[in-house]
C-alpha cells in the first residue's frame, strides 16, 4: 500500500489529481448558468433581496441556520444578486470538499484515498444536483467534513494539538450554523471523539475545555432554533417506514431526485435502485474483507461508517418525537459517506475492479447529469423574464395563493404582494422574504377592502385562484390577459391573470 502510495505521489499522478479536481469542477459549474428557480431557491434569492439586518430578522424564522444565507450575502454584495453567481457559491462548496482530497485526505491517509476522495465527490449524481442548488447543502458537507478531518487529527495528530482542536471547533461550529443535521452531525463526532479520549484516558480536558466553547458559541443559534421550532418548523416532514430507510439508500445514487420519484420512470428509478444496493453490497463485501485481513487498517471506514449511521439513528430517534429526518438533509454528511468509498477503494488492487467501478459511477451520474442540462438548458428556462420582462411593473398587486409563485415574485421583488395562508403554517414571517412589500392574510376579505381604492395592475397566481372571483367584483376591474407560465425546471406549469383597475 504504501509502494502504491509512493507511485502516486510522484508528478505524474499528482498532476493527475489536479486534471481531475480541474474537471470535477468544470463539469459541477457547467450546468449552473440557469436563471430557473424552484421554491426553496426562491425564498434563498428573496432574502438576498432584503438588507443585511432585515435578511438575517427574516431567517429567524425559516428552518434553517444563518451562516449560509450570511456567506451568500456577503457575496452578493460585491457581485450583485445574480442567480448564476449564487449557484456558482454552491458549486464552490462542493470543489471545495474534492479539493480536502489532495489538500487533507491525501497527506493523512495516503494519495490513493485522496485521489479515490476526490474522485467519488464529483462521481455521484447527487453532487450534481445540490451543487447546482441555491441552498445551503454544499457548504454544510464541506464543514461537516472538515470537522471530521480535524476530530481525527486531535485525536491522531497530537503534535499539532492546538491547530488541530481550535479547528474542530471552529469547523464544528460553522457545521452547526449551517444546517440543523449539521448540528446533529458535530454532536456525533463530538461523542466519537469523548469516546476516544475515555477510552485512551488522554486529552479529557481538551475535549471538556473546546467542547464548553462550542456550547457557549452556539448560545444564540439555539435561541434561534427554540424560536423557529415554536413557530412549527418543518411541518411538511412526515417519516414512513420502510421507505424512509429505502430512499436513504438510494438518495446517493438517484440523483437526490428520490423525493419526487414521480417526476422519473419507472426504469430510471428501479435501474438507479439496483445500482445503489450493488454499490452498498460491494463496498460492505470490502469492509468485511479488509476487516478480516487487518482490523486496525479499516478503522478508518468503520469510524466513517458508524458516524454516517450514528446521524441517521440520532435524527429519526428525534423525529419519533417531532419529525425532522428529511432524505434530502443526509446531503450535509456527504464528505463521510464518500470518505468510506473513497478508503475501501484504495485496497482495491485488481485494475479491472477499479475501471469498472469507476465506470458505473462516471456512468449513473452522467444518465442523471443529463436531464439535469434539458431542464437548466431548456428554452423555458426564461420564461419568466420573457414573458414578464417590461410588462410586469414596480408597485403592481400580486395575489398569491401558492407557494411556487416564489419564483416569479423574487425576480420582480417591488411587487406589492398579498400572501393568502389560510391555514396559518406560521410561515407569515418567513415568507416576508418573497418581495418587499409583503402581506400575509388568512381571508380574502382584508384583500378586497385594501383594493376599492388601487388604481393599477393586479396579478394573479394560477386561473384557478380564490383570488380571481374577489379581483372580478371589484369595481372598474377588468382582465386583460392570461399568460401561461410552464419550464422543465422542476416542471413548473402556472398561470398569471393579468387584471386592470381604474
Amino acid at each position: 500500500m504504501k509502494k502504491l502510495d509512493k507511485e502516486l505521489d510522484r508528478p505524474g499522478w499528482k498532476l493527475a489529481h489536479i486534471i481531475l479536481l480541474v474537471l470535477g469542477t468544470a463539469f459541477l459549474a457547467s450546468g449552473a448558468f440557469t436563471p430557473v428557480l424552484w421554491f426553496d431557491e426562491s425564498y434563498t434569492v428573496g432574502l438576498m433581496n432584503h438588507d443585511f439586518w432585515d435578511m438575517c430578522v427574516i431567517a429567524s424564522y425559516d428552518v434553517h441556520p444563518h451562516l449560509y444565507y450570511i456567506l451568500l450575502k456577503l457575496v452578493t454584495m460585491v457581485t450583485g444578486n445574480s442567480i448564476v453567481v449564487m449557484r456558482l457559491f454552491s458549486v464552490l462548496g462542493g470543489a471545495l470538499i474534492g479539493l480536502l482530497g489532495y489538500t487533507h485526505i491525501r497527506r493523512d491517509f495516503g494519495a490513493r484515498v485522496g485521489f479515490w476522495f476526490s474522485f467519488f465527490t464529483f462521481a455521484m449524481p447527487v453532487m450534481f444536483k445540490y451543487a447546482l442548488q441555491i441552498r445551503m447543502y454544499t457548504w454544510a458537507a464541506l464543514f461537516i467534513t472538515l470537522t471530521a478531518i480535524y476530530a481525527w487529527r486531535a485525536a491522531y495528530q497530537p503534535e499539532r494539538w492546538k491547530k488541530n482542536w481550535i479547528l474542530f471547533a471552529v469547523f464544528s461550529l460553522a457545521s452547526a450554523y449551517t444546517h440543523y443535521f449539521g448540528l446533529f452531525s458535530v454532536i456525533v463526532i463530538n461523542l466519537f471523539l469523548l469516546a476516544y479520549t475515555l477510552k485512551n484516558r488522554q486529552h479529557i480536558l481538551r475535549w471538556l475545555l473546546f467542547g464548553s466553547i462550542q456550547i457557549v458559541a452556539y448560545l444564540p443559534g439555539a435561541w434561534v432554533l427554540l424560536r423557529q421550532m415554536n413557530e412549527g418548523g418543518a411541518v411538511w416532514i412526515e417519516v414512513k417506514y420502510p421507505q424512509v430507510l429505502e430512499n436513504t439508500l438510494d438518495f446517493y445514487f438517484i440523483g437526490g431526485y428520490t423525493e419526487n420519484a414521480t417526476d422519473m420512470s419507472q426504469w430510471d428509478f428501479y435501474s438507479s435502485t439496483i445500482v445503489a444496493g450493488a454499490v452498498w453490497i460491494f463496498f460492505l463485501v470490502m469492509l468485511i474483507l479488509r476487516l478480516r485481513k487487518n482490523p486496525k487498517d479499516a478503522k478508518p471506514a468503520v469510524v466513517a461508517l458508524l458516524a454516517d449511521l450514528g446521524i441517521i439513528a440520532v435524527t429519526l430517534f428525534v423525529s419519533l418525537f417531532r419529525e425532522i429526518y428529511f432524505v434530502r438533509y443526509t446531503m450535509v454528511f456527504y464528505g463521510l459517506i464518500v470518505f468510506f468509498f473513497a478508503y475501501l477503494m484504495s485496497g482495491v488492487k485488481w485494475k479491472v475492479v477499479q475501471v469498472l467501478v469507476a465506470a458505473v459511477f462516471l456512468a449513473v451520474t452522467v444518465r442523471w447529469a443529463i436531464p439535469a442540462y434539458e431542464s437548466n438548458y431548456d428554452v423555458s428556462a426564461t420564461a419568466v423574464e420573457d414573458k414578464l420582462g417590461g410588462v410586469m411593473q414596480d408597485g403592481d398587486v400580486m395575489l398569491l395563493n401558492d407557494r411556487m409563485g416564489a419564483f416569479i415574485t423574487v425576480k420582480f421583488p417591488d411587487l406589492d404582494l398579498y400572501y393568502y395562508n389560510p391555514y396559518d403554517h406560521n410561515e407569515d414571517r418567513a415568507f416576508q422574504a418573497l418581495a418587499h412589500e409583503v402581506h400575509i392574510v388568512h381571508d380574502t376579505q382584508q384583500v378586497e377592502e385594501d383594493l376599492q381604492d388601487y388604481t393599477g395592475n393586479i396579478w394573479v397566481f394560477n386561473q384557478d385562484s380564490v383570488f380571481c372571483d374577489l379581483v372580478e367584483q371589484l369595481p372598474d376591474t377588468r382582465q386583460v390577459e392570461t399568460i401561461n407560465i410552464a419550464t422543465k425546471y422542476y416542471f413548473y406549469s402556472y398561470d398569471l391573470v393579468l387584471y386592470q383597475k381604474g
